[in-house]
């Protein structure tokens, strides 16, 4: 976990982008992580929880139509 979280602090001064995945954000990403994360993308959730948790907002849990984008 300590190489991701230098790579993630020091390669987007470098040019170089992180792709993280994960079904259950809660408590996976490390904090350091988020805060060099320029750009998030969340796809549909489960849970306002699991929202929160990568977006800051409730919003992705309610998604209800295809193709629809949240900003």
């Amino acid at each position: 976990m300590k190489e991701l979280i230098s790579a993630a602090r020091i390669g987007r001064s470098l040019g170089v982008h992180l792709i993280l995945a994960t079904q259950k954000p809660a408590g996976q990403v490390n904090d350091q992580i988020w805060s060099n994360s320029k750009f998030k993308l969340c796809l549909k959730v489960q849970s306002q929880s699991d929202s929160n948790e990568v977006l800051k907002s409730p919003l992705a849990a309610e998604i209800k139509e295809p193709d629809v984008r949240i900003t």
